[in-house]
Formats: C-alpha cells, sequence, structure tokens
C-alpha cells in the first residue's frame, strides 16, 4: 500500500479507514465481501438482497460496523425476507436497520427501466418520491461513514438524533451511536505507529484514552498474529522474527492502520 510506503508521495495520505457499500444484489454482495476482507472497517446496504452464496449466511460471520436501509414499501425485496434476516444473523457490536417509511426498492438508485418494471409488477407501491428517499439515505449514511471511517463521535450524535424516535423510519439497533458510544475522534486523540516501517520492535504512541484499548494484528490474509491490550509503555509487539511484508493492526471497533516489517 503506497499511504504505508515512506518512499511515496501518498505516504500518510491516504485513509486508512474503508467501507463496502451496494444496492439490492450489490448490498447482498457486500456482505460476501465483508466477509472475505478483514480490512473493511464498515458496511452500509440500500435493500440487499439474498445472493447466492448466501449474504444472510455471511452476516452470521460479520462483526464490523453494519447500516442496513430498507424501503418499507419494497416489493421486489421486502424487507422480512431480505434486509430484516442480514440484520438479525449480523454479530455485530453495532448494527443498525433503518425502513424508510413508504420508500421502494427502485429509488435507492438512478432510475432504471428493468427495476421499475419489476416494482410495478408488485404491491405495495411507493408513497414518497425517489429524491425524497435518496435524501433520507444521504442526510443518514454520510453521518454514519463520518463516525465510522474519520471517528467524528459528533457525526454519530448527528446520525442517532435523525434515525431516533422519528416517524419517517422503522429504526432497529443495538447501539447508540455517538461521544459516549467509545468511538475516539482523532481530531482530539492522535494514534501512530513507529518506527513504521518497523524491523524490531512496533510501538505506538498516542492519547492516554487509548491505554487499555484491545488490539489484533492481522496478516495480509486476515489472520490474526496476535491479540493484547495497550499499555503505557507504548510496546505493540516485537516482530523480529516475522517475515518481511505488510500487515495491519485493528484498535478498538473502529480504527485500522497499516505497517510494514522490514
Amino acid at each position: 500500500m503506497e499511504g504505508a510506503n515512506a518512499a511515496s508521495f501518498l505516504y500518510n495520505a491516504i485513509a486508512t479507514t474503508s467501507a463496502v457499500m451496494g444496492h439490492s444484489m450489490g448490498g447482498g454482495s457486500a456482505f460476501l465481501a465483508m466477509q472475505a476482507n478483514p480490512n473493511i472497517t464498515a458496511m452500509a446496504a440500500m435493500a440487499p438482497a439474498e445472493t447466492n452464496p448466501s449474504a444472510v449466511s455471511a452476516a452470521a460471520n460479520i462483526q464490523r460496523p453494519t447500516l442496513i436501509f430498507a424501503g418499507i414499501n419494497d416489493c421486489v425485496a421486502p424487507p422480512a425476507n431480505h434486509q430484516l434476516p442480514m440484520y438479525n444473523a449480523l454479530v455485530s457490536n453495532c448494527k443498525s436497520y433503518v425502513g424508510i417509511v413508504g420508500g421502494d426498492h427502485c429509488q435507492f438508485a438512478s432510475s432504471n427501466f428493468n427495476c421499475t418494471l419489476g416494482q410495478s409488477t408488485c404491491s405495495p407501491q411507493a408513497t414518497i418520491s425517489a429524491s425524497e428517499q435518496q435524501s433520507s439515505v444521504l442526510s443518514n449514511l454520510i453521518p454514519w461513514l463520518d463516525f465510522y471511517l474519520k471517528n467524528d463521535c459528533a457525526q454519530g450524535e448527528i446520525f442517532q438524533g435523525n434515525v431516533t424516535g422519528n416517524a419517517a423510519y422503522e429504526v432497529q439497533q443495538n447501539c447508540t451511536l455517538g461521544c459516549a458510544a467509545g468511538i475516539i475522534n482523532t481530531a482530539d486523540f492522535s494514534f501512530s505507529l513507529y518506527p513504521n516501517p518497523a524491523a524490531d520492535v512496533l510501538r505506538w504512541k498516542g492519547a492516554e484514552a487509548w491505554v487499555g484499548q484491545t488490539y489484533r494484528i492481522l496478516d495480509m490474509q486476515g489472520r490474526t498474529i496476535e491479540q493484547r491490550t495497550l499499555n503505557v509503555s507504548g510496546d505493540i509487539a516485537n516482530i523480529g522474527a516475522w517475515a518481511r511484508g505488510l500487515y495491519f493492526i485493528k484498535v478498538g471497533p473502529t480504527l485500522v492502520l497499516p505497517f510494514s516489517k522490514n
């Protein structure tokens, strides 16, 4: 990764967090991608539809933050048969289901003849416009992404305020997003690894708030090499005997940073 290459002009210029998203079958495929790649930080899916292999089965292996949008009037991939089974199967400690009242399947995306034709053959039909439905998605998706990809806890509170007690949505959650949710805002609390690349001992530096956070070190195949908690000494791991290459450290529920072994 060029963002972790000290010799590259992209060094430290590329975000280390990422999200996968999709609509309909693409939304179901996002579950498959999330299961296959442990380095993806979070997932958002719009009216995800069951896939083959099964997105519902994949959900049972996903522990990372997930946001599922559904159209309550979706008769192409009804929430009861598609989005809710995926939501219920997720083992994430922070998952959110936002059903848009009056929304349908096709209005999550740009106008498409085949999708619209399929929606027209079943009922119920949408009772809100495409622009209203897409505005609802963006007003919630953007702060949710800012919370998880930029560690901005204030944006989590905006998302939470949007969906809580709002008659425009049918909501299910097993968590509450915001500044009290344990997500550290990197605007206030920095975290970095050094030296990077490292030859022998890898260390961390940052605010005291990070002490005690659980971290895992993963190889390129997503296998856990070590799992510990951060301590005040700053030592992460003695990597002198490790194979050269790229590794990742995941701290808490969202922070993922790459580092290289010389």
